[in-house]
């Protein structure tokens, strides 16, 4: 028995060996197209992951297959050996037929993703941030310069930043005679970081709004037209988030607020705890969760997500998978700047997976989509126009 054993699990590994550096593989090379900058449509990451699972179920039963081929010539039983053995052969032909198979569908569609060899070159990349300030006393100032400067409000002085941040003091409520609010407008194709005086650092989307107060006195209380990414400093109050008519309070806890329409709101947390409320509608979320707001529908609908999904905006980049073309089109229309307009609106619905990234230029992205399927794009004048090809 020690010695069959010990031949079994000979067999599975000679067997299992190259199926492991399959996954192995096909998981570098996911990675590597997604490092720069990817997609391919739904249906095909699912095709493929499927001939990856029948490979694995092939290659497992050849290995029992051989291991009853050994067992029939312990016993004696030559015709149950070769019968086995012509079934082992026919399952290892099959998994080698698809191992060469699935190769050909990565480097397929590495030959199909290869287009920078190709790509006409494109300069159309985001605009350079020019956000907002406006403060209590009415004056904006326009944090363009790349160099920091310091930022006084009423005579107080309260925070210094640049073109991308903002850092506010830790300023008193005391020393606040009158709550003072300023208000960060951050344009399209542009993001912007805060961090506030009580230390809570807000990651600010493209063509956003956020108001909030200099000092914080009791619960502290912000609000939100767009989309943010909150990390939440614990001090004991509540901290509120409101968007619309629409709240999400928390103590302390990371969680992204995407509000841009007075309709709904989605809010994903990453970690800590929240509440959503919505009219006198109160929902309760953990981590990994998100919670869509719909005043239309008049409910608050609660699902499990992959977070990274829904905040990896905040690092530069935007991972999707089995994403709606207009969802990612929307977040290249706040990156970029741009309108899109569907001549045929059936595209609408085409799925995709895969990564795209903010610093790339505008044509890079869309290149990638008119690679790997039948969608076409057409821009003049800071529109593009979206249509499939005939």
């Amino acid at each position: 028995k020690y010695v069959m054993g010990v031949e079994l699990a000979s067999y599975a590994l000679r067997v299992l060996a190259p199926a492991i550096f399959l996954f192995a593989l096909t998981g570098v090379l996911r990675g590597f197209f997604q490092g720069h900058g990817t997609m391919v449509p739904t249906a095909v990451s699912q095709i493929i992951e499927q001939i990856i699972n029948a490979i694995v179920s092939v290659a497992g039963a050849y290995v029992m297959l051989q291991y009853g081929l050994k067992l029939g010539e312990k016993k004696g039983d030559a015709e149950l050996g070769t019968a086995l053995a012509a079934a082992g052969g026919t399952f290892g032909t099959v998994a080698s037929v698809g191992v060469a198979l699935l190769f050909m569908i990565v480097i397929y569609l590495g030959y199909r993703n290869g287009f920078k060899r190709r790509m006409k070159k494109d300069k159309t990349r985001r605009p350079k941030n020019k956000v907002t300030l406006t403060l209590s006393s009415g004056q904006q100032i326009v944090l363009d310069k790349d160099s920091v400067q310091a930022i006084s409000d009423n005579g107080l002085a309260v925070a210094s930043g640049s073109n991308t941040s903002l850092n506010y003091q830790k300023v008193a409520a005391n020393d606040v005679s009158v709550p003072q609010y300023n208000t960060v407008t951050v344009p399209e194709g542009s993001t912007f970081t805060l961090t506030l005086s009580d230390g809570t650092q807000v990651t600010l989307n493209s063509s956003s709004v956020f108001r909030y107060p200099v000092a914080f006195k009791g619960d502290r209380c912000v609000e939100l037209i767009g989309e943010a990414y909150f990390d939440v400093t614990h001090d004991g109050t509540s901290f509120v988030v409101k968007v619309d008519n629409k709240e999400v309070e928390v103590l302390g806890t990371s969680f992204n607020v995407s509000g841009y329409s007075k309709k709904s709101m989605i809010t994903t947390l990453v970690k800590g705890k929240v509440e959503v409320k919505s009219g006198g509608r109160r929902r309760l979320l953990l981590p990994g969760e998100q919670a869509t707001v719909d005043d239309e529908k008049g409910v608050i609908e609660i699902a499990s997500v992959d977070t990274e999904l829904y905040t990896s905006w905040v690092s530069g980049k935007y991972d999707f998978t089995e994403t709606p073309l207009s969802k990612i089109l929307r977040q290249l229309e706040l990156w970029y700047g741009v309108r899109i307009v569907y001549k045929d609106p059936q595209v609408r619905d085409l799925h995709f997976d895969g990564t795209v990234f903010r610093n790339k230029p505008l044509g890079f992205s869309l290149e990638i989509i008119r690679q790997v399927s039948d969608v076409r794009f057409d821009r003049e004048d800071g529109v593009v126009f979206v249509s499939l090809h005939k």
